[in-house]
This record gives C-alpha cells, structure tokens and sequence, in this order.
C-alpha cells in the first residue's frame, strides 16, 4: 500500500468468516466507528455509529470505500470463534515512519519488527509524552496512557514515566511477561488505544 489508506472493505478479508461477523473502524476525526458486517463471504456497510459522552447513537450508512489509514487498527468482533482473521497489509522494506497522537484517543496496531513476535513500545523513540508522576495512569486527563486487551482478553494499561512505559509496580505480577525486564509488550497483531491528555493540549510521537 505504500502507507496509503486502504478501504475498509480491504482491511480485513471477508470470504473466510462467518455471516453476521462485524469490523468496527475508528473515525478519529468524527469520533464514530464505520461499521461493517458479514454477509456472503463480503462486507455490508452497517449504520455508524457516534461516540459522544459515552451515548451511542447511529449516523448513516458506513461507506465500504472509507479509508483506514495505514498503521491504525479495526476492531473484530466474529460470529464464531472458529474462524481465521487475515488482515491485508505490506510488509515495509525499512522503518522510520513516525506517528502522532495528539489530545483525545487514537487506535493504532504497531508494525511488526520481529515476524510474529510481541512490539516492545520501549524499543522506541518517543517524544512529547504528556508523562505521570504518580506511578499510574490517569482518568482526569492529566497524563498519556496506553490500553489494551491480551489474547485471553485481560485489559492492560500502560503509563509513562521517567521516559518508559510500564505499569503499577503493584500490577507487574498481574501482567507478567509483558513488563518484565523493563519492557512494555504489545503483543503481534494487537491494536492499542493511545489517550492523549485532554488537560494541556500537546503531540506525542514515536519512531517506530
């Protein structure tokens, strides 16, 4: 793709999965998912839908032609548990892309440096990190935090401090292998939420 937008119909292949199984691609710029399901072996535009103070409510018909850009993520949801999710992407011949998050959420899926191996978002540069000094992430918007569901969908959330990410000190036997030896592991193929403080607005950024 060349870091170019792909449709959402192309993110992820449909032919395999089952009917009545959903993608759900973030909006940023409208705060919505363009919602799509199943039916056939193809995509079917559903009704978006808005987020707005935790109010759900629908906003047309979601375009099969929608851009997701390149290095954000969708969200799955399949109708069985059964079925094999291929997403369509490029392998790129170097890295150095840079990306920017700036106030409010972004979802973005990391490249993969190390075939299916986990991402180490301490492996990286980062700059502009609105950062916690109180060794936890914050919910009134005052410090950047990650978040993200593993495999066998335990919720985790990393902060950032003294120029890392990581966790509780408290939590790193909850999360084990993903914050040892000073690490902060995405793992392969996992999309993550970056929060951007709403409290000073700012831009952060990672070389990956």
């Amino acid at each position: 793709f060349g870091g170019a937008s792909a449709a959402a119909s192309n993110a992820v292949h449909a032919a395999n999965l089952s009917d009545g199984t959903k993608l759900y691609a973030y909006d940023r710029e409208n705060d919505r998912y363009n919602v799509y399901s199943v039916s056939s072996g193809a995509w079917a535009g559903m009704n978006k839908i808005t987020v707005k103070s935790e109010e759900l409510g629908e906003a047309g018909v979601s375009a099969l032609g929608a851009p997701v850009a390149a290095g954000t993520g969708v969200i799955l949801q399949r109708a069985s548990e059964s079925d094999a999710a291929y997403v369509y992407g490029e392998v790129p011949a170097a890295y150095g892309a840079t990306t920017e998050f700036g106030s409010g959420k972004t979802l973005v899926c990391p490249p993969s440096t190390n075939a299916m191996a986990a991402v180490d978002l301490n492996a990286f540069a980062w700059s502009g990190v609105a950062a916690t000094t109180d060794g936890r992430y914050d919910r009134d918007g005052r410090a950047d935090f990650i978040q993200f569901r593993t495999p066998d969908n335990k919720l985790v959330q990393y902060y950032y401090e003294g120029g890392s990410w990581g966790v509780r000190a408290s939590y790193a036997s909850k999360y084990g292998a993903y914050v040892e030896g000073g690490k902060a592991l995405i793992p392969a193929g996992t999309a993550f939420w970056y929060y951007g403080s709403t409290n000073t607005p700012h831009t952060a950024t990672v070389t990956w």
